[in-house]
């Protein structure tokens, strides 16, 4: 006789995740993580960062959108 029961839960495993979104570019980084706070600290090390200029604020940007931003205030100071 088959007798069917609802999956054991020891043999499962339960995972994590962050999903970042570049501001910018809409670049999307998904990383495994046990909460918001330690994905942010992942995404940091990563390179993603929130910014503040004058003109604009943004939450969240992936590291080439850094980097361009970066570039653009070296350019903006040099001018």
């Amino acid at each position: 006789m088959l007798i069917l029961k609802k999956p054991e839960t020891s043999e499962l495993e339960l995972f994590t995740q962050v999903k970042a979104s570049c501001c910018n570019c809409t670049q999307q980084e998904i990383i495994k993580a046990n909460s918001v706070d330690e994905g942010a600290r992942m995404l940091q090390i990563m390179g993603w960062r929130a910014y503040e200029t004058e003109d604009e604020i943004s939450p969240l940007v992936c590291p080439r959108c850094v980097e361009d931003l970066q570039l653009i205030e070296e350019e903006e100071q040099a001018a």
